[in-house]
């Protein structure tokens, strides 16, 4: 189903087709869908396609079995709420058999971006069934994803949960601003529960409040690298099921700051490469799992200016160290130790904090770091 048409101009908002509403429809391809050519993905069957529309709104609307269940480009104050899209069976071909579940596409941009100020409210996607299907995503936004909202939006047993692709290095000042993610529900994610990559050097990003439960296989539960501007990550909970996963991995990427996020049974909490500009003051909790493989709580690579303030407790002797700075190019870190409890640490209070292997036991400078609080 398609909503709207091509304009006399997309820059022109008052071109668009106004105030239309569609409600209470399942979309359903009842045979396999055709994948598309490698290049044309988002041209793939889609369930409801929306374009070039104005102060639309679209409720109780369903995206069945197709390549993508909710493809949208081109909106202007436009809301969807309680939608859902599901996957449960493969297409015609399984080369490219994409699936995503939510699709707000970035590029061209239509104004600062390829949608502004759209609402995502309660909508989700679901995959059943074995499938095999290439790089399935519940919620995709890419390239300049300017004014987006996405609140209370829920996916199950897809491998990604949500997926933010920016505009790079070279984009604009207003190609990556306005997104906010609040209160997402991310259930048995087996790849990446929130990915995020990308970023323009301007881009300012929300994430509040985020819910991650990880399967056993998952990569990590919320993962960001090789972008720039401002992202805030405030509170949430995430959860691991043993395995290798990683709570928190941030590669390549400036300007974050994680604040109160509860992460449980995380085989790896946090992991930080090659970064800058961060405060890191998450909640780790390991009541049942052992660092696999041992290591820090927190380990911190190459990295530099950076406040690292975390919370942590656990079993006996879950982690070698509590926080861990690694490397020749690690600078200018504060550090408060004072939240961690030695008894799930290995050594104790000597081990809260090392510095490439030599244990940090007294406050004050040493070398361009700042160790504050308290060591015992």
């Amino acid at each position: 189903m398609i909503v709207g048409a091509t304009p006399s101009s997309i820059s022109d908002p008052s071109t668009y087709i106004r105030e239309v509403f569609v409600k209470n429809i399942q979309l359903r391809h009842s045979t396999p869908v055709t994948p598309p050519a490698s290049g044309n993905e988002y041209n793939a069957p889609a369930g409801l396609r929306t374009r070039y529309v104005y102060e639309c709104e679209v409720r109780n609307v369903a995206g069945w079995e197709c390549s993508i269940g909710f493809a949208i480009y081109g909106n202007v104050s436009s809301r969807y709420v309680d939608c859902f899209a599901f996957r449960s069976s493969a297409g015609s071909s399984s080369i490219n058999d994409i699936w995503r579940g939510f699709w707000l596409k970035g590029n061209p941009p239509v104004l600062a971006g390829g949608n502004a100020s759209v609402h995502l409210v309660r909508c989700k996607a679901s995959q059943g069934g074995t499938p095999a299907l290439v790089d399935p995503v519940g919620f995709k936004l890419d390239g300049a994803f300017v004014d987006s909202f996405l609140s209370w939006c829920e996916t199950s047993q897809i491998p990604v949960g949500i997926h933010v692709t920016g505009t790079g290095a070279a984009g604009t000042l207003s190609s990556n601003l306005d997104l906010h993610i609040s209160h997402p529900i991310i259930d048995q994610a087996s790849n990446i529960g929130i990915h995020i990559e990308q970023l323009a050097p301007s881009a300012l990003v929300e994430i509040a409040h985020p819910y991650v439960a990880c399967a056993a296989s998952a990569f990590a539960a919320l993962y960001i690298h090789d972008g720039g501007g401002r992202i805030s990550i405030v509170g949430g909970q995430a959860i691991g099921s043993g395995g290798t996963t990683l709570g928190f991995y941030a590669v390549r990427q400036s300007g974050t700051n994680v604040a109160g996020l509860k992460l449980l049974n995380m085989a790896r909490p946090v992991g930080v490469d090659s970064c800058s500009s961060f405060r890191i003051n998450p909640d780790i909790v390991n009541p049942d799992i052992i660092a696999n493989p041992y290591q820090a709580a927190i380990r911190v690579d190459n990295s530099s200016r950076m406040v690292l303030q975390p919370a942590l407790s656990g079993r006996t002797n879950a982690f070698p160290q509590g926080i861990y700075l690694v490397g020749a190019s690690n600078n200018y870190m504060e550090i408060d130790p004072t939240l961690i409890e030695p008894s799930c640490i290995s050594g104790g209070a000597g081990n809260k904090v090392q510095i490439n292997g030599i244990p940090i036991t007294s406050l004050g400078s040493t070398g361009t770091h700042y160790i504050t609080g308290v060591l015992a």
